[in-house]
């Protein structure tokens, strides 16, 4: 079965194994693509969870305030269907 995860933001914290849990770490080391609201942080997050680890490997898809609905919305759609994974 698919899985969605939803893993917040560390808002600045620079250490996320400090904020977030143990299992949230692990669905990120797992998952293979990512739906983000800022691809910057988004990355800044995987290096600091992952040193050792290329944050840029990941796809991402940018969704944020800035994303129209609609026509965006259709994108992430076509993405998720694309990759087969969510």
């Amino acid at each position: 079965m698919k899985t969605l995860h939803l893993i917040p933001n560390t808002l600045g914290c620079r250490l996320p194994h400090e904020v977030l849990s143990q299992r949230a770490i692990d669905s990120l080391q797992l998952c293979n693509r990512l739906i983000v609201e800022s691809d910057r942080s988004a990355r800044r997050l995987l290096k600091d969870a992952f040193p050792d680890e290329n944050p840029n490997v990941k796809p991402s898809f940018l969704l944020n305030e800035h994303t129209h609905l609609f026509q965006d919305g259709l994108r992430v759609l076509s993405y998720l269907h694309r990759t087969r994974h969510i």
